[in-house]
This record gives C-alpha cells, sequence and structure tokens, in this order.
C-alpha cells in the first residue's frame, strides 16, 4: 500500500466527485486487510487474505494494516497525555525496536504511535500486520518513518540474532518500529528473557488528565471551558472520572460535555445519564449473541462494588442457566441445528472480558479472593435494565431463576432482590409473578431474595400495586416457602410496606387457615425487627396490634407471646418512659407481658427479659419505678404466670435482682387472697 495523500480540492460543481473521495476516505479508514505470513507494506501478501470493513475502537483498535492517516495522527498527538514510562520507551525505541508491554484499552494503541512520531513535525507512520514473520519482514521502499505492530501472533518467537537484524533494516530505512505486546493472563506471555531490554511496561494516564487533554482540544477557548467544568459541579470528576478509568471513558466524557454543552452548559446529571445511556446501549449491542458477555454484563448490573469472586460466580452460574435455555430453544426449532456458541472451552479470559465491558477491579481485601468489582460508570446497569426489560423480555425467566439461586450472603440477596425490583418497575409489576412458583422457592436463598425484590417493588409507585396484590395472594398460599417470603418482605430493612401494612399481612400469615408455629419464628423475627427500627408512632401501633393478637385463639396469639421478651430487650427504655407517661399503652404492654408469662412457650423468655430489667436497675437505679408499676399492674390482672413467677423470685438466691420488689408484690397477693394455698411447687 501507498502513503495517503491529503484529498484534492474539489471545485462546488464537482459534488459527486467529492462525495466519491470521502467515501473511499471513509471506507479505506474502516478496511482491515487481514494477509497471515504476507508482506503488507511492500505489497505482497500469500493467501488467506480478506477484507473486512467496520470501525475499530479509538483507543485499542482491532489490528488494521496500512499507512496510518495523518488526521488521525495529529488528532492523536493533540489529545495525548505522557504516562509514566514515556520517556523510558524513547530511550529504548532509539536502538530501533521497543516491545510496549501493556494491558488492551489502556492507551497502548495511542502511547505507541505517539512514540513513534516524537521528534518528526510530519511523521509517516504504518501499522504491519500482527501475523507477519519479522524475521523476513522488510521496511517499505517508500519514507516510512515508524512501524506500529498490533497484538502479534509470531513475533515474540524472534532470536536475538533475528532482532538484530531486524533492527540494522529499521536502521537502514532509517524508521523505527512499536511491537505492541498483550499483558493479561490468557494471551501471549511477556516477551523472552533476550528482550528484556527491548521492553517498556505502559500503564494508563492519569484519567482527569485525559479528560482535560480531550476537553482542551474540543474546547480551545478558555473562558469557555472553566464554564462548562463550572456546572459539571465538584462531583464530577470522582464520579465519573475514577482512578484507573481506561482512556478512552475519559475521551467520551470529554466529548460528551463539549456535545451536551452546545446551548450553554451541562450539569452532572445530564452528562453522567447520556454517557451510561449510550455505554449500556453498546454493551448490550456486543451481549446479543455473545453468551459469556451478557452473563458478565447483568451480574455486573445486580452485583456491582461486590468481590470479584462474586460477580464470576454469578456470572457463571447465569452463562450455564442462559446456555441450557438456548439449547432447548434451538432443540425445540430443531433437532439436527448445531448448539448455541456459549463459550465453552474457549471462554475468554476473565480479566480481559471485565476490561473489554467498562469494569474496574479493586485492590484485594482482607477476607477476600479478589477487589471490589464493579463499572467505572455504575449508571450504566440502569440503562441494561431499560434494554433487558424491552428488548430481551424472552430472558426474564432465566433471569429470575438466577437471582433465586443467589444463596444466603446478606448483601448478595439484597442486591438480587433489588434487581428483580428494578426489573418490575420497568414491566408494571408484572414480572413479580416470576418470583414464586415451586421451580424457583427451592432454596432459603430464593425466599430472601423474593421478600427482598417485594419489598422494593413497593417503593416505586409502577410496582406498587403489583407488590401488594402478590403480598396479599401469597400471605393466604398454602405453601410455607411464599409465606415466609411474605414475612421477611415486612422487615423495614427490605423495603417500603408501612407498619401498618406489615402487621396486616403478618397478622394475616398467622391467623389465616394456613397459620401455624412453623411460620411463628419468621413473623417473629419480622415484628422485632419493625419495631427496633421504627420511631415512636410505629412502636406504639405495634404494641397495641400485638395486644389484639394476644386475645386471640390462633397462631398469632402464640406469635405475640414470643415477640414480647423480644421487644422488651430491643426497646427497653421505650417501655420505661411508655409504663410510666402512656395509660392506654401502658395498659398493652401489662396484657402482653402478662399473656406471655401465661404461655407456656413464652414464660420462660419473659422471665429471663424481666431479670435483665431488674438487673439493669440494680445497678443503674433507673426503671425501678417502672417495673413497679409494670408488677402492679400485673398483680391486678391476677395472671396465673404472673403468680409462678412471684414464685419462682421467693424461691431464687437472696441476691436475684428484683427478689425484694417480688417478694413485696407476693405479699400483697397473699393479702389479698388468703385463702391462696401457696406451698405447692412450681418449677416456672
Amino acid at each position: 500500500m501507498s502513503s495517503e495523500t491529503a484529498p484534492a480540492e474539489t471545485a462546488p460543481a464537482d459534488v459527486i466527485g467529492s462525495l466519491v473521495r470521502q467515501l473511499t476516505d471513509e471506507l479505506r479508514q474502516r478496511m482491515e486487510v487481514s494477509a497471515p505470513g504476507g508482506l503488507v507494506n511492500n505489497g505482497v501478501v500469500i493467501g488467506g487474505q480478506h477484507l473486512t470493513a467496520g470501525g475499530p475502537e479509538k483507543d485499542d483498535p482491532a489490528p488494521a494494516h496500512g499507512p496510518v492517516r495523518a488526521r488521525d495522527l495529529a488528532v492523536r498527538r493533540r489529545r495525548f497525555v505522557r504516562p509514566a514510562a514515556f520517556d523510558a520507551g524513547l530511550s529504548v525505541l532509539e536502538t530501533g525496536v521497543l516491545l510496549l508491554a501493556g494491558a488492551p484499552g489502556t492507551g497502548r494503541f495511542t502511547t505507541a504511535l505517539n512514540l513513534l512520531a516524537e521528534g518528526h513535525a510530519d511523521p509517516r507512520l504504518c501499522q504491519v500486520d500482527g501475523a507477519v514473520d519479522l524475521a523476513r519482514w522488510q521496511p517499505s521502499r517508500d519514507r516510512v518513518d515508524g512501524y506500529l505492530v498490533m497484538a502479534p501472533s509470531r513475533s515474540l518467537d524472534l532470536r536475538p540474532w533475528e532482532l538484530a537484524r531486524l533492527e540494522d533494516r529499521l536502521a537502514r530505512a532509517e524508521a523505527r518500529m512499536v511491537v505492541v505486546v498483550p499483558r493479561s493472563p490468557g494471551q501471549s506471555g511477556p516477551p523472552r528473557a533476550d528482550f528484556s531490554a527491548q521492553v517498556v511496561h505502559h500503564e494508563p494516564p492519569d484519567s482527569a488528565a485525559v479528560f482535560g487533554a480531550h476537553l482542551a482540544d474540543l474546547c480551545p477557548a478558555r473562558d469557555r471551558r472553566e464554564r462548562l467544568l463550572r456546572s459539571l459541579g465538584a462531583e464530577f470528576t470522582s464520579a465519573l472520572l475514577p482512578a484507573g478509568l481506561p482512556p478512552r471513558y475519559a475521551a467520551r466524557a470529554a466529548e460528551a460535555v463539549v456535545r451536551l454543552s452546545a446551548g450553554g452548559g451541562a450539569s452532572h446529571a445530564i452528562v453522567a445519564a447520556d454517557l451510561a445511556r449510550a455505554e449500556a446501549s453498546a454493551l448490550m449491542a456486543r451481549a446479543d449473541g455473545d453468551p459469556e458477555v451478557l452473563s458478565l454484563v447483568l451480574a455486573l448490573c445486580v452485583f456491582g462494588g461486590l468481590d470479584r469472586a462474586v460477580i464470576e460466580d454469578r456470572a457463571g452460574a447465569l452463562l450455564t442457566l442462559v446456555s441450557v435455555e438456548r439449547q432447548r430453544t434451538d432443540d425445540g426449532r430443531s433437532s439436527t441445528s448445531a448448539p448455541a456458541d456459549t463459550g465453552g472451552s474457549g471462554r475468554r479470559p476473565l480479566p480481559e472480558l471485565f476490561r473489554s465491558v467498562g469494569a474496574g477491579c479493586g485492590p484485594p481485601e482482607s477476607g477476600r479472593s479478589g477487589g471490589a468489582t464493579g463499572f467505572f460508570w455504575p449508571a450504566v446497569a440502569d440503562g441494561v435494565w431499560d434494554a433487558v426489560c424491552g428488548e430481551y423480555a424472552g430472558l426474564l425467566p432465566v433471569l429470575h431463576a438466577w437471582l433465586g439461586g443467589t444463596g444466603t450472603d446478606a448483601e448478595a440477596v439484597d442486591r438480587a432482590g433489588r434487581a428483580a425490583a428494578r426489573i418490575a418497575v420497568r414491566t408494571g409489576g408484572r414480572t413479580l409473578e416470576l418470583l414464586g412458583g415451586p421451580a424457583l422457592f427451592t432454596s432459603p436463598g430464593s425466599v430472601l431474595v423474593a421478600a427482598h425484590a417485594l419489598g422494593a417493588a413497593t417503593l416505586d409507585p409502577a410496582s406498587a400495586e403489583s407488590a401488594y396484590r402478590v403480598l396479599r395472594k401469597w400471605s393466604e398460599d398454602p405453601g410455607t416457602a411464599p409465606r415466609t417470603a411474605v414475612a421477611y418482605a415486612c422487615r423495614s430493612g427490605t423495603g417500603g410496606l408501612p407498619a401498618g401494612r406489615a402487621l396486616v399481612l403478618l397478622h394475616r400469615l398467622t391467623a389465616g387457615p394456613y397459620g401455624g408455629a412453623a411460620l411463628a419464628p419468621a413473623v417473629v423475627d419480622t415484628v422485632v425487627e419493625r419495631f427496633a427500627t421504627g420511631g415512636d408512632a410505629d412502636r406504639t401501633s405495634i404494641v397495641h396490634d400485638l395486644a389484639d393478637w394476644a386475645r386471640g385463639e390462633d397462631s398469632a396469639a402464640l406469635v405475640a407471646a414470643l415477640a414480647v421478651p423480644a421487644l422488651l430487650e430491643a426497646g427497653r427504655d421505650w417501655f420505661r418512659a411508655r409504663l410510666l407517661a402512656d395509660r392506654p399503652t401502658r395498659e398493652c404492654v401489662g396484657e402482653l407481658v402478662g399473656h406471655a408469662l401465661d404461655e407456656t412457650a413464652g414464660h420462660g423468655p419473659m422471665r429471663a427479659a424481666l431479670l435483665a430489667w431488674c438487673g439493669e436497675a440494680a445497678r443503674t437505679g433507673q426503671g425501678a419505678d417502672a417495673l413497679d408499676e409494670l408488677f402492679g399492674q400485673l398483680l391486678e390482672t391476677g395472671r396465673p404466670g404472673f403468680l409462678l413467677l412471684l414464685l419462682w423470685f421467693g424461691r431464687s438466691e437472696d441476691t436475684t435482682p428484683g427478689k425484694d420488689l417480688a417478694e413485696r408484690h407476693l405479699k400483697t397477693w397473699r393479702e389479698r387472697t388468703p385463702a391462696l394455698d401457696t406451698s405447692t411447687r412450681h418449677d416456672g
């Protein structure tokens, strides 16, 4: 191929000729010639060659061959930010050949071009086919200042004398060469020790500096740049230019700022949303037909920010489900159709996949196998969910089955549940039904995920009505799993159910035809959690509702008896204040404590809770008056469980906290009921 020449200016009348030249110029930019074993720059190809038209990525393009466009090179030089190893690269390049080792997507292509262009006002650079045998390769007869080889397949096999001959050929041609070699697991390893003097390791430059260089080129007027930066706000850099951000993302951010600020200034939120939409669209275009990319992107959307091992595990689980589903679909279409390509033995290295989808991994933390991993721009997940719910609806059943298999880790379960809720919001709540059924309720983790999803779905008006409908339906389901999911969905930490609606659902679970002791622990846990995290109004409502439950003859009465001791432990100060100031609540508290003491399952825990209260009062001198008020109420009601408590105190050691208080009330009891035979022993 000959070097590219600048297109001649055209007369206004030669419109068609101008268009043809522009299209030809654009096509030349996008074309790739593949000629394995050929000497492209000498015009010699030996079989296997083909032509591909496409647009490579700006930052680290797919291997191309032929002259580097002067216009593209000029732009890359203006916007270039020197990485730390640039000067070292220049020094090595003086020998004729530099091996630049770096990971894809780190700006190594742009760095290589600038290394070759350094010192030239009008450099002529050329890319060489990576499949070429550099031991036999010859420089072009035309003037070329530098050659760039991307992703070589054979160059690392050079022997020392072959490298020396290559350097000699380049010296005679007054040219230099940069060979960009990968540095990531699963690709060609580092160059052999014989080449150590030629190797320079490339690391990407600071993302904020890259952004600034692109912005300065796109918006030369300094005063306008300053206005744009002010409109973005102080949080822009930390949110959209995090540490480790690949250069191409910083470049996109600068382009978006200038484009969106055409009419003045664009806020940080507007730019972030625009970048996220574009990135999500590009990711889903790549994921279409590529199960590996699809699985990793969705795993990052759900579990982004967690340990990399978690994301890898969940991505692998989704890839398996997608593979099975695609195979089933293919079998349904034709018994002779070939299996869907799901990666299999040819799966790409995970670090490469993570970089390719715009995800970064932080340093490992104690107890973790890897660092926290997620999208550089977390808002990308919203765009992905929009695409999944709109264009990939057939994937939703598989996706919900995958979410249900998350496990029992609290943080992972919460992420999975909230992901299901986001899907529900985008589908008007229709997908919430996918959370249930015997096929999905296969583990405690699936129940917890369903609970988190339903609870979170109540927070958004778009899905709240459907979420409440499913909660009511499941609360009357004969199966234990869906009703357990309802119990946990009523927790305040799960979603947005008000305490009143949560208590109605919880009562329905225990008082309905399928209520029973099996569900009591889950309901008790939820009641206690709502009380512990609630404000004064919620706590008052819970105590009054439990008092109503205690008057029944169903499982709800048992739940009330089991919950009261835990409530007392969770909010002793609150109970102390209410016993002295709020008569309606004071009466409910006395009724509940007496009810718990009367129940066989509740007597022991209630006695332990009261004993702990007495111990605190003895140590601090606080709460004795509230205890005296509570014991007085219990004495008035004549509860048999309270009498057993007093007798237990009477038989206890003299050092037992609360013994004096109990003996005083026991004496009053005996004075009021002289015929009472208290000689009978009770174990309490």
